[in-house]
C-alpha cells in the first residue's frame, strides 16, 4: 500500500527534520555501542555486566554482538 500523499507545513517540516537528525545520531550511537560491546566481549567481560553497564537487556547485547542468546 503506498504512503498517502502529504505535504508538510513549516512546523511539520521542522519536526520531521528533527526526527531525521535524531535517527542519524541513533545510528551512530548504535555503531559505537556495537564497537564497545564487542571490545568488552573481547576483553572477557560477561554479557550480564555489559548489559548492566549499558543499561540494556542481555538480549540487546547479544544482538549487538551478533551472537545467539545463551
Amino acid at each position: 500500500m503506498p504512503r498517502p500523499t502529504f505535504t508538510p507545513d513549516e512546523a511539520q517540516r521542522v519536526t520531521l527534520d528533527a526526527l531525521a537528525r535524531l535517527a542519524r545520531r541513533r545510528k551512530r550511537l548504535d555503531r559505537e555501542a556495537d564497537e564497545l560491546m564487542a571490545k568488552a566481549d573481547g576483553q572477557g567481560i560477561p554479557v550480564s555486566w555489559i548489559a548492566d553497564t549499558a543499561q540494556v537487556q542481555r538480549k540487546t547485547v547479544y544482538r549487538h554482538l551478533g551472537k545467539p542468546m545463551r
